[in-house]
């Protein structure tokens, strides 16, 4: 079986390594970016701020890059982005698995604060108006880009293979930039597995002839799919 990972290029790898120590040779990876995270300089002013939010590894790692220190209360999404977190020296208070649970949580434990979501431009969850009913006021600022790539000719090669590919999709932004990079000349059958029902929901039908959903939105239950395809296939 064959999988294509077109996550950026350190989270590939960490993906690639994960799922190489789980299956070994009898699973062909091919790692093939089609973001590149971009970092922004910026100005922040922390000051009014209750609390930061991170919903991704990324936002955390722009943060880190403007060298600003605090010590204010941060919530994350994702075991991982609350990892990456801790070890820049940030005072994780939360974490939940997606928005939904935090957005959750936050309304019954700090109903009354004004928090700073710092965030990629381009964003699969607007949490100024997931918010908007609530008392908790939240407050975006885009620290980072992600700058599209086209797929490398191992990428488009493996693609073109007769055999099944499997292909995680990890944002709908990464499935977009995928989804105008098919050729008719891909002739290799393509599984995808989503992160989410959300990315699921924009796959076209012609493109994947199999649509597998991750049950939480994280790279143990992915790989755990991946297990599951692989002893019913």
């Amino acid at each position: 079986m064959k999988i294509l990972i077109t996550r950026p290029l350190q989270q590939s790898r960490r993906f690639a390594k994960a799922l190489d120590k789980q299956f070994g040779e009898s699973l062909e990876i091919c790692i093939s970016p089609v973001l590149e995270i971009k970092f922004f300089r910026v100005e922040i002013n922390l000051e009014p701020f209750d609390g930061l939010i991170f919903t991704s590894e990324s936002g955390v790692k722009a943060f880190t890059h403007l060298n600003k220190k605090t010590d204010k209360k941060v919530y994350c999404v994702g075991a991982y982005t609350s990892e990456v977190a801790r070890k820049s020296g940030l005072s994780v208070s939360h974490t939940e698995k997606d928005v939904g649970d935090l957005k959750t949580w936050l309304v019954e434990n700090d109903s009354e604060k004004t928090l700073l979501y710092l965030c990629g431009k381009h964003i699969s969850n607007n949490l100024e108006m997931a918010f908007e009913e609530s008392k908790i006021t939240i407050v975006s600022q885009i620290i980072y880009d992600q700058i599209p790539r086209k797929l490398l000719p191992d990428a488009i090669q493996f693609l073109s293979d007769v055999r099944p590919v499997l292909v995680p999709i990890f944002s709908e932004r990464s499935y977009e930039i995928l989804s105008r990079q098919f050729k008719s000349s891909m002739k290799s059958s393509r599984m995808a597995i989503c992160l989410s029902s959300a990315i699921a929901n924009k796959i076209r039908d012609d493109e994947f002839e199999k649509v597998l959903i991750s049950p939480r939105p994280d790279l143990e239950s992915l790989i755990n799919l991946v297990q599951e395809f692989f002893q019913n296939s």
